[in-house]
């Protein structure tokens, strides 16, 4: 594995979310990739299997999702 020593300890801390804050953000980003992955679930009915009813996105979503639909949630979650 690797080891990673930042120049500024204090500094690299001071950008990191920890604790409640991280979870928040977490949480967010599931549901905004639930958005996303809502407007695909029409040609993809794997993935609404779960979303459909406020479940979470499939395990191994990306198997699922050919190279046009995984270029989609790219440039969304990217955006």
């Amino acid at each position: 594995m690797y080891r990673i020593r930042p120049e500024s300890t204090s500094e690299t801390l001071r950008h990191l979310l920890l604790g409640g804050a991280a979870q928040e953000w977490l949480g967010r980003e599931v549901q905004r990739l639930k958005v996303i992955l809502s407007t695909i679930v029409p040609k993809n009915p794997v993935l609404g299997e779960t979303l459909q009813d406020g479940g979470l996105p499939a395990w191994g979503l990306i198997d699922y999702l050919n190279e046009a639909e995984w270029k989609q949630v790219q440039e969304k979650i990217f955006d």
